[in-house]
């Protein structure tokens, strides 16, 4: 019985689940309490990344940034998140509800799954131990609970990825491969 427990808590699969369910549970009750049921303002959207969005979904293309003024072509952020944001906006609507919770929703599985490279960067350094603990306290962590819910921005993609190059980095050391 403790073996099973004992693999349980340290298996990612679970942490990255325990994860997922503690930003959502924090979302509905975001949700619930602090916004209202129709957004019609870009700041519940990343201000101007939800306007460069809303600009692709109407198909204005990757353009003004300040939503009141037209201002043509920018190269204010890279184009895949906006382009994330402007594909939930043509699914559920721009400036909806429905496509702020999915985005939402979005965003907190993009910092559940950060839990998977933090436990191999751990475990890679450190030991399994170090691992799992690190993946247990990006679980609880106030900070990744709160961007991932509270800010439509590409933070949580970028912890993400930013950690699966660390973790991708690690698995290199000590390599004698030289091809790819």
């Amino acid at each position: 019985m403790q073996g099973l427990s004992k693999r349980l808590l340290t298996s990612t699969g679970l942490i990255v689940v325990a994860a997922f369910a503690v930003r959502v549970a924090y979302l509905c009750y975001s949700m619930r309490h602090f916004q209202q049921p129709s957004i019609r303002d870009d700041l519940q959207f990343g201000a101007e990344l939800g306007s460069i969005a809303a600009s692709i979904a109407s198909g204005h293309g990757f353009a003004s940034p300040m939503r009141l003024v037209p201002s043509g072509p920018t190269a204010l952020f890279a184009p895949i998140y906006p382009y994330l944001l402007a594909a939930v906006f043509k699914l559920f609507g721009t400036f909806s509800y429905t496509s702020s919770l999915v985005i939402r929703t979005i965003e907190c599985a993009f910092s559940a799954f950060t839990c998977w490279p933090i436990y191999v960067i751990g475990k890679k350094s450190f030991g399994r131990t170090v691992g799992t603990a690190a993946a247990w306290t990006w679980v609880f962590l106030p900070g990744a609970i709160y961007f991932a819910v509270d800010w439509v921005w590409d933070s949580s993609l970028v912890a993400l990825w930013m950690a699966l190059l660390v973790a991708a980095t690690l698995e290199l050391r000590g390599s004698e491969r030289t091809d790819w």
